[in-house]
This record gives C-alpha cells, sequence and structure tokens, in this order.
C-alpha cells in the first residue's frame, strides 16, 4: 500500500512536471494549445491529489470508527458482566439471607407465638424483593449503556460512510477529469 502510494505520488509529481513545462513552452513559443494542455495536465495532477487526500482521510475516519466500535463493544460487554456479576452476587445473598431468616423462623415457631413467625417470613421477602429490584435496576441500566454505545458507533459509521462517498466523488471527478483530458 506504501509503495502504491509512493508511486501515485511520484506519478503525480511528473505529470504536474509535466503540464508546467508544456506551459511554459506554449507561453514562450505562443502554442496556446500546447500552453492550454499543459494547464490541463496540472489540473489533472491536482485533482489527482485532492482526491488521494480524500480517501486517505475517509479510510483514516473509518479506521477511527472501527475502532471506537470495538472500544464500545468491550465497554459493553464489561458493563454486561458486571450487571451479572452484580446480579448473580445479589440473587445469592437474598438466597442466603431467605435460607438464614427460613432456619431462624423454623427454630422460633417452636418457641413463640405464630406472629412473630410471620412478621420474620414478611422480612425475608422485603429483603428479596429489594434484592430482585437492584438486579432489575442493574440489567435496565447496561441495557441503556449498551444502547447509547450502539448510537454512537452509528453516528460514527454514518460519518465514514459520507467521508466514503466524498471520496468516491473525488474519484470520479478525477476520472472524469481524466476521461475530459483524453488521458483515460
Amino acid at each position: 500500500m506504501a509503495e502504491s502510494r509512493s508511486n501515485e505520488a511520484r506519478d503525480e509529481l511528473l505529470s504536474s512536471v509535466k503540464g508546467k513545462a508544456k506551459e511554459a513552452a506554449g507561453a514562450l513559443t505562443g502554442n496556446d494549445s500546447l500552453a492550454a494542455e499543459g494547464r490541463l495536465q496540472q489540473a489533472e495532477a491536482r485533482a489527482r491529489r485532492e482526491a488521494s487526500a480524500q480517501e486517505d482521510v475517509a479510510n483514516a475516519e473509518q479506521a477511527t470508527a472501527q475502532q471506537r466500535l470495538a472500544e464500545q463493544r468491550q465497554a459493553a460487554a464489561t458493563g454486561r458482566q458486571a450487571a451479572d456479576v452484580q446480579a448473580g452476587t445479589a440473587k445469592a445473598e437474598a438466597e442466603q439471607d431467605a435460607a438464614a431468616h427460613a432456619d431462624a423462623a423454623d427454630a422460633a415457631a417452636q418457641r413463640v407465638k405464630q406472629a412473630e413467625r410471620i412478621s420474620s417470613e414478611q422480612q425475608t421477602a422485603g429483603r428479596i424483593s429489594g434484592a430482585r429490584d437492584d438486579a432489575a435496576w442493574a440489567a435496565q441500566e447496561t441495557h441503556r449503556k449498551e444502547e447509547e454505545k450502539r448510537r454512537d458507533y452509528d453516528a460514527a459509521q454514518a460519518s465514514a460512510d459520507t467521508a466514503e462517498r466524498a471520496a468516491e466523488r473525488a474519484r470520479e471527478d478525477a476520472h472524469r477529469l481524466d476521461h475530459d483530458a483524453g488521458l483515460a
């Protein structure tokens, strides 16, 4: 790729120099046709340089967008993993709490009134419900962040697509100039 770019740059410079020489020779000899051909050749070289520069910019923007997407995907995956871990931990703690309270309630049921046992079970249910609410919130937050990252990716991809279209138009213009100059 670098060798190809080097060859293109050398060809563009050579074409520009030839055009300048033809323009100067035409001006010195009074040959307007030769001078015009020289100016056209210089314009063609300039158009190729601009198209090449736009293509380089488009490629760089696309590479940046792809890198951002990879980073955003990694961040989303990390967020999902953290939410899964947090949900798993909350569930395990809730299950441990539930088991501990159930055992305590069973032992207390033998020694205390029916009302105390009901109160203990209600407390356990409240803790389990709170843990589930926390896990649901964490999952929703992760989903929201994924959507935000997806929107960022879509915007970056749209920017890269726009740059690619601009580079394509520049290539078409350069090709049209080549064709118009009789060089196609």
